[in-house]
């Protein structure tokens, strides 16, 4: 991270524990972004906003899980006893969707890492 007051937004998609873990058409439940700042995360999505605090929080590598959740690879985060996923929004025919995804990834966990 860059100093205390900065943040970074990225844009994404947001999927419900109840959605990835079913078929369907589109996978994500909405767009929107996250933020990440040196003390929490907030996800910012059509569907809900929630904010995280670091340690309050875990996220883990899915990738892509094809057919089931699509093309695109997906992070899954733990927090507040409740499970979502997301994914760069990056348009549906970009091909970097799966490095910017990993770009998030690196980000929360360089921010996790951060705290400790």
């Amino acid at each position: 991270m860059r100093d205390k007051d900065t943040k970074r937004n990225l844009q994404i998609r947001y999927c419900s524990d109840e959605r990835f873990n079913k078929f369907r058409f589109t996978e994500w439940d909405g767009i929107g972004k996250i933020e990440i700042f040196p003390e929490k995360i907030r996800v910012i999505s059509s569907c809900e906003e929630n904010d995280f605090i670091m340690d309050d929080f875990t996220i883990e590598w899915i990738g892509i899980k094809f057919p089931k959740n699509g093309t695109f690879p997906w992070i899954k985060i733990i927090a507040n006893k409740k499970v979502f996923f997301i994914t760069a929004h990056t348009g549906i025919l970009n091909p970097n969707i799966k490095n910017r995804t990993k770009e998030i990834f690196d980000l929360l966990t360089e921010a996790k890492n951060l705290v400790y």
